[in-house]
């Protein structure tokens, strides 16, 4: 599974992939979100969908990624296999000295289990592929990157970006929570513009203070300010 996943996931998926670099993510989005503060001309603005997906591992059907992993071309005998792992766990609670189960969930993946991470890979491909889609019909036109969602920032673009994560919402049982979700926009932006379109999105605006893997999405003049909190966490790490 691991020595296939680069041929069956889209390359903007980066994390955990052999022969990917997830700081190749970071440094894409780092240029493209410098190029969001800086356009502070022509009439068409660009926005950035920072998306926060809800309980991930929890979410994903196990009807959805048998179905996926038989589109994706792993052979019968290889999905039952796979499915068996995940579908096979069973849990009891200790509660007060007493035990309660076995409880048999009916969906979801264990977010522990190193096999999960690529489980989850191919469910969220999904979105992937809608995102090629509504690109290819001119539905939204921008750049993707991991889990942010590049496009102009009119009302249209806005409401086809809330279908298309509908759409994926509905095919693959995941959910995108858009109160941890974020909005960055354009310097070009007008205000009201802004209000309107996160009011659409139902997303808060994002500012500088907002992380992407750890990191600060946009760097200020003082990088010593952006990323002195790197400094703090080292130190912790070899006092400890």
């Amino acid at each position: 599974m691991k020595g296939l996943l680069d041929v069956v996931v889209s390359d903007t998926q980066i994390a955990f992939i052999l022969g990917r670099l997830i700081s190749d993510n970071i440094t894409v989005s780092f240029e493209v979100m410098h190029y969001l503060k800086r356009e502070r001309r022509g009439r068409e603005g660009s926005m950035a969908l920072k998306l926060d997906m809800s309980k991930a591992y929890n979410m994903v059907e196990w009807g959805h990624l048998h179905a996926i992993l038989l589109q994706m071309g792993f052979t019968e005998r290889w999905v039952d296999l796979i499915l068996t792992c995940v579908t096979s766990v069973s849990y009891t609670i200790v509660h007060g000295g007493r035990e309660m189960g076995p409880i048999f969930p009916t969906h979801g993946i264990r977010e522990r289990d190193p096999f999960s991470l690529y489980l989850f890979i191919i469910c969220v491909e999904d979105l992937f592929s809608f995102i090629r889609v509504y690109e290819s019909w001119k539905w939204i036109i921008g750049i993707k990157v991991c889990s942010y969602i590049f496009c102009k920032a009119f009302p249209e673009d806005a409401i086809r970006v809330l279908e298309l994560l509908h759409k994926f919402e509905e095919a693959s049982s995941q959910q995108v929570n858009l109160e941890k979700s974020n909005v960055f926009f354009s310097a070009n932006v007008a205000g009201p513009t802004q209000l309107d379109l996160c009011n659409i999105l139902q997303m808060a605006e994002a500012f500088e203070h907002i992380t992407y893997l750890g990191l600060p999405n946009t760097l200020g003049r003082s990088k010593s300010v952006s990323l002195g909190f790197l400094k703090d966490i080292i130190r912790k790490k070899v006092q400890d």
